[in-house]
């Protein structure tokens, strides 16, 4: 065991660390940034790129782009989401599950302003919880490389896609 996994796996035992999901043979893992409180104003997800994995969340890579929003958006509780391993189309599956079930049945958070994040294969599984019921009021793809072919955009969804020069997956859509 790592020198980082064995101090994430003390934050979590000291509650430092807030797991909503963990689930080591099939490498689920969704982290809470934030507390949920009386004043929370919005609920984010977001769903990592490519190559994420267990180790990224006790090293704190993971966490650097929502760790930031939580900062910046007072009132926010950010899910970090992780499926590792899997289809990218069983990814979006799980996704919208946890968004119906684990958000959609919080009366703390239900009915809050709902972002997804999906940075580069991160987006795949936004789009994909979306063909599988989940709804979210924005969307935002961070150099996103795709969306599931039988996708469609959700009316009453906003959605913002923020790409970089250089980047070789824009080229191959």
């Amino acid at each position: 065991i790592s020198k980082d996994e064995k101090e994430y796996w003390k934050a979590v035992v000291d509650g430092t660390v807030k797991l909503v999901v963990l689930d080591k043979e099939h490498h689920r893992i969704v982290e809470m940034l934030g507390e949920i409180r009386p004043d929370t104003s919005q609920v984010i997800t977001y769903v990592p790129g490519t190559t994420t994995r267990f180790r990224d969340f006790y090293s704190g890579d993971v966490k650097n782009v929502p760790g930031y929003l939580a900062k910046q958006l007072p009132g926010s509780v950010v899910f970090v989401y992780n499926l590792d391993e899997d289809g990218l189309a069983e990814r979006g599956r799980n996704l919208a599950l946890f968004d119906l079930g684990a958000i959609g049945t919080d009366s703390r958070i239900s009915g809050l302003p709902q972002s997804a994040i999906g940075y580069s294969a991160g987006m795949p599984v936004v789009g994909g919880s979306e063909t599988h019921g989940a709804r979210f009021d924005r969307v935002i793809s961070l150099g996103g490389s795709y969306v599931p072919d039988d996708w469609k955009p959700q009316p009453g969804t906003e959605y913002v896609d923020i790409r970089y020069e250089g980047n070789i997956l824009n080229n191959l859509q």
